[in-house]
């Protein structure tokens, strides 16, 4: 039988802790800047950026005509990009359709494109990245950081390898992380499944354990870049679109 969860009360140090739900007063709470809902959905993290991203977004609108699209694109990354990249690792794999509109609006913002213009040339003439790739990107240096102990030792042993479950002997895996099965699409999204699944995926299209810190996040911007429209032709209002 499940527990009726209003019913309980947890308390430290005499402190009572008050529940969050959608159900309750507070839908959820905030910890070191990352709103955690009670499902771990990330919605309420994402409403939250998504009104300090429009903020932003209308500051740079308001100076676009002032501004070089250089100055505009620095505007971006002190007032937009920072909002983007704070605990993507957490929140990233989720639904985030909202804030890939915003950024879209913010490219065409920075170039002077119309309202419908094609924005995958624009990002990779800026060098930015869309957000779902961001994700990645933030994702992938995560691993590499663990992989070379350039993290806190808070973070030791969370990942295994599976040459330390096959006690050393080597196979064509045994540099790659041990990833369980799951059979829950919740839990393929969580961190702790998702990024060694990331990892091994990307060790077949680069050499990551061959190339120092730097190589490797240009790597990575060079394969996603690659993938973006390189060309846009448009021509009284009908596109062709070119792919690199």
């Amino acid at each position: 039988m499940s527990q009726d969860l209003t019913e309980l009360s947890i308390a430290i140090n005499d402190t009572r802790l008050e529940r969050i739900g959608n159900d309750c007063i507070e839908k959820s709470t905030k910890f070191l800047g990352i709103h955690i809902d009670e499902n771990l959905t990330w919605k309420c993290h994402i409403n939250h950026t998504k009104k300090k991203v429009s903020l932003a977004l209308f500051s740079l609108k308001q100076v676009k005509r002032a501004l070089s699209s250089d100055c505009l694109q620095t505007l971006y990354y002190s007032l937009i990009h920072s909002h983007f990249t704070y605990g993507i690792i957490a929140w990233g794999n989720s639904n985030l359709k909202s804030l890939i509109t915003l950024q879209k609006r913010a490219i065409r913002v920075i170039h002077n494109a119309p309202y419908n213009g094609h924005t995958d040339p624009r990002f990779m003439s800026s060098g930015i990245l869309k957000i779902p790739d961001l994700f990645i990107y933030q994702s992938l240096i995560f691993m590499y950081d663990y992989l070379f102990n350039r993290l806190p030792p808070s973070f030791n042993g969370i990942f295994t390898l599976n040459c330390d479950i096959s006690n050393g002997r080597a196979t064509r895996q045994s540099t790659l992380f041990y990833t369980p099965r799951c059979h829950s699409a919740f839990v393929r999204k969580l961190p702790l499944y998702f990024l060694p699944h990331l990892w091994n995926d990307w060790t077949k299209l680069i050499k990551c354990d061959s190339l120092t810190r730097g190589s490797f996040k240009r790597q990575i911007k060079v394969y996603t870049f690659n993938k973006y429209l390189s060309y846009v032709h448009c021509n009284h209002g009908s596109c062709v679109k070119c792919h690199h």
